[in-house]
């Protein structure tokens, strides 16, 4: 069975199964490993089994569930195990795990990695597979290479390269951001897993488990693939004038300009969010005049001897790890607007998403390759920058008004790069954020 839940519908779940939890595994003694108090009287343990690191979760000294990366794996509910991944074999991972500590198995101890030592391990040491690795990785190693002013490629490759996993502690991202690494580098070091153990331990049997689905490759995608795809070709001011007069006759945009046209295949709302690539983060380096207003109001002014232009850069992803990052491009409204295109339901597009629970990165908005939980940034910036370029001087959440000229740019774009726009939770392109924008108009 698979449980799906929002974050707050979780958390209250959470809570209200906790206090009527039966006392299903005796207490068990494990003086070795950290733990950590979380609200509500629950008790997070760090417990690394076979290579993986887990979070054990106790209420009053009971399993509650088992988590890995903040991310629930299998919960226990009135003396019945619910799986919540989906990934079977995370999910008899997580329950061997669960055995292994009411056991009195040391953290670390399964699957051949040395025992734990008396002291409570931090979030880096316990991914760390062996203190016997010569080419072991940590959290302060990747700050030396960030320090050292290595590649964020090359710190990628590291990464993948040591065959391990890392469960970034709140402390060790706040470490991390102020050593100036990269949102990408942070991102591979939480999709990093460990290498496969040499002599892993047998699985426990769970009845009727379904086997293991087959790795989903993702087809090859010739626009993605182009070597040409998001770079703007180079041209002279005149023969810009020119191919831009010809593109609005042939209702092309600056998205056919970037190679990019119906990069997106086809949606399936019955699929995985994660397995249906390319994914497209895009940043708004400059938000033009009237970004906020009604498109209507915008087209009646007919600001001809200057349109408003937004001026933006795209993150694509081919797949899980590899990205491209296109060239900075504008989107005007002379050249790029195509009201009539747009099918009404583009006006239900911008609505929660209803991929499963752990298809988002929720509230925190990055590059990728994962989306957020609402296409459009909704933080405090976001509507302090709306209020001061309003002529109304206020300002609310971009993902509630759809006829403003920045969500038809928004939508102009996805239907371009080949989205069915409506309420069926495709959330293959986002905002990551808004760099700056022109105040209202003095007129």
């Amino acid at each position: 069975m698979i449980v799906r839940r929002s974050f707050f519908g979780f958390r209250s779940l959470l809570f209200v199964v906790a206090g009527a939890l039966a006392l299903q595994f005796p207490p068990c003694s494990q003086a070795a490993l950290a733990q950590t108090a979380a609200p509500g009287g629950v008790t997070i343990v760090p417990y690394v089994y076979n290579n993986q690191s887990f979070e054990i979760r106790l209420m009053r000294g009971e399993v509650l569930m088992v988590t890995q990366n903040s991310l629930p794996i299998v919960m226990y509910m009135r003396g019945t195990v619910r799986p919540v991944s989906q990934d079977p074999n995370l999910v008899a991972a997580a329950q061997a795990a669960v055995n292994a500590y009411k056991a009195g198995t040391p953290s670390g101890a399964a699957g051949g990695a040395a025992p734990a030592t008396t002291a409570a391990p931090s979030a880096a040491a316990s991914a760390a597979p062996s203190p016997t690795t010569s080419s072991a990785l940590t959290i302060d190693g990747v700050i030396s290479l960030v320090s050292a002013g290595i590649s964020d490629d090359l710190i990628i490759a590291k990464i993948q390269k040591s065959g391990q996993a890392f469960d970034l502690s709140t402390d060790d991202m706040v470490r991390l951001k102020k050593a100036n690494t990269s949102d990408v580098v942070m991102k591979a070091l939480m999709n990093a897993t460990a290498a496969p153990a040499a002599a892993p331990t047998p699985a426990i049997a769970v009845p009727n488990r379904p086997a293991p689905p087959a790795t989903v490759a993702v087809a090859p995608n010739p626009v993605a693939e182009n070597p040409n795809m998001g770079k703007l070709p180079k041209e002279g001011f005149m023969a810009s004038i020119g191919h831009g007069t010809t593109n609005v006759l042939r209702g092309k945009s600056v998205i056919d300009r970037l190679s990019m046209r119906n990069i997106l295949p086809q949606w399936d709302p019955n699929g995985r969010l994660s397995q249906q690539y390319p994914h497209i983060a895009i940043t708004v380096l400059y938000a033009p005049m009237g970004w906020t207003e009604d498109y209507r109001v915008i087209e009646r002014k007919n600001n001809s001897l200057a349109p408003p232009c937004f001026k933006l850069r795209a993150v694509v992803w081919l797949d899980e790890t590899r990205s491209k990052t296109t060239d900075d491009f504008e989107w005007c409204v002379d050249k790029d607007f195509f009201m009539a295109e747009l099918q009404p339901t583009y006006l239900y597009s911008l609505n929660a998403t209803r991929a499963d629970f752990g298809q988002t990165t929720g509230i925190i908005r990055t590059d990728g390759p994962q989306p957020p939980d609402k296409l459009l940034p909704n933080d405090r910036a976001t509507l302090d920058m709306w209020a001061k370029t309003n002529p109304q001087g206020s300002g609310k959440d971009l993902n509630l008004d759809q006829l403003s000229l920045f969500a038809i740019m928004f939508a102009n774009i996805r239907k371009d790069l080949g989205e069915t726009l409506g309420s069926d939770g495709d959330f293959r392109v986002w905002i990551t954020s808004i760099k700056k924008a022109a105040g209202p108009s003095l007129m």
